[in-house]
């Protein structure tokens, strides 16, 4: 048997482990799972375990089926879940009953753009500063939105009240092996970021669906209740994902050369730059993302990687060859979005896109911005990419429908 599922199953064994969750992220970047016993977890490994993929959308239709196959070496214990008797989570690789790797997995997608890096000879390195709210919950425990405190950016106790459930998601990251560079409140009353560190780009993203699961479950036990909405607040900042990224190439970083940033640096953000408004719908995938663009991104765009508020910046100083990519938000699902960064950054590479002079727009919603999606040859499995479109319309279709609080209070006596 191969020593990583011999490790696996050692483990479980012997911190009790009695409940695993087979766990893989939908089309739309929400996590999903099938919990199944220790003789059953057995079972997966061997042969993995099929599931109906009527409910996720864009998985296929109500009478497919496809497998889950759990990949050993992902599995971590849930410190938060009860002991003895623990609760693990496993990721794992959705395949066809053929046994073929599923093309429309989100994860799968990431690891087929990571493949053509390594074919083109370079490592890239993921991270991400994630933003979210803190509120409070009612009396029952359903969310509001009074933010935990009124303290704003780089404020401490006792103004940051939000202090010691961000304290304690970073000591339950860090005993899942999830690393955080730092964390601090943002801006905006009850919000807070936290980053984490850069890594090979799927476990980035495997790290983000964690960090989510692990942000909200603490919270949670708090009283509070943190949600990554882009704007939930029309009178406070938006919440967004920053995505750090390097590369390096023969041991070597390839973004900085003589303390500035190299060529290839300046290519794969051109790349990704002039395609932002294209990928909007991506990396900006709800009717509310558009109110944060609003905000910060709005008019037209060009290359200011100095700059606190670009859409692309050169943070720090150039010699560490970081790029971060600021527009994209905590709604986004991060598998596909580093898949597009990769695929349209390597693209820069391969073209010499000079980010210099390129002057964008991005859309003002999400009805505009699922227009340009919908008339580009993207480079995702063509049936996903319509289900995604198909769904993403209908949310903007019942968003548009919808009467709202505004136009009650702008309306409603006036007429």
């Amino acid at each position: 048997m191969d020593k990583n599922v011999l490790d696996t199953l050692a483990f479980i064994e012997e911190n009790d482990i009695r409940f695993i969750k087979l766990q893989f992220t939908d089309l739309f970047g929400h996590n999903r799972s099938l919990s199944v016993s220790y003789p059953a977890f057995e079972n997966a490994l061997k042969g993995g375990l099929y599931f109906k993929v009527s409910e996720v959308p864009g998985f296929g239709s109500s009478s497919t089926e496809l497998v889950l196959v759990p990949e050993p070496g992902s599995l971590l214990l849930l410190p938060f879940r009860p002991h003895p008797g623990g609760v693990a989570r496993v990721i794992c690789e959705v395949k066809t009953p053929e046994g073929e790797l599923f093309k429309g997995d989100p994860r799968q997608i990431l690891k087929e753009a990571q493949k053509k890096a390594h074919e083109q000879g370079y490592e890239f390195c993921f991270g991400a500063k994630i933003e979210f709210y803190l509120f409070e919950q009612d009396e029952n425990g359903e969310p509001t939105t009074r933010p935990v405190d009124s303290a704003g950016y780089y404020d401490v106790s006792p103004l940051d009240k939000g202090e010691d459930t961000r304290r304690e998601i970073i000591l339950t990251l860090d005993e899942m092996g999830i690393s955080v560079n730092s964390s601090h409140h943002e801006a905006g009353t009850g919000q807070h970021e936290i980053e984490i560190k850069c890594t090979d780009p799927v476990e980035c993203a495997d790290q983000i669906q964690t960090f989510k699961t692990v942000v909200k479950t603490i919270a949670g036990r708090n009283g509070l209740h943190a949600t990554f909405m882009p704007k939930p607040l029309d009178t406070q900042p938006g919440s967004g994902m920053h995505v750090m990224v390097t590369a390096f190439k023969d041991g070597k970083n390839a973004f900085t050369k003589d303390g500035e940033l190299s060529k290839t640096a300046l290519n794969f953000a051109g790349g990704i730059f002039k395609n932002l408004p294209l990928l909007s719908a991506i990396f900006n995938p709800t009717v509310n993302s558009y109110k944060r663009l609003e905000d910060s991104f709005s008019g037209e765009l060009t290359w200011r990687p100095g700059s606190d508020d670009a859409a692309i910046r050169a943070p720090h100083t150039q010699r560490e060859g970081l790029l971060l990519l600021r527009t994209p938000d905590g709604a986004a699902n991060p598998y596909l979005l580093f898949a597009l960064m990769l695929i349209f950054g390597l693209e820069g590479i391969d073209e010499g896109a000079d980010p210099e002079g390129i002057r964008i727009t991005l859309p003002k919603d999400l009805d505009e911005a699922l227009k340009l999606l919908r008339g580009a040859d993207l480079p995702l499995p063509e049936e996903g990419l319509k289900a995604y479109i198909s769904e993403k319309q209908k949310e903007y279709e019942r968003y548009r429908r919808t009467v709202h609080d505004w136009e009650l209070r702008e309306y409603l006596k006036r007429y």
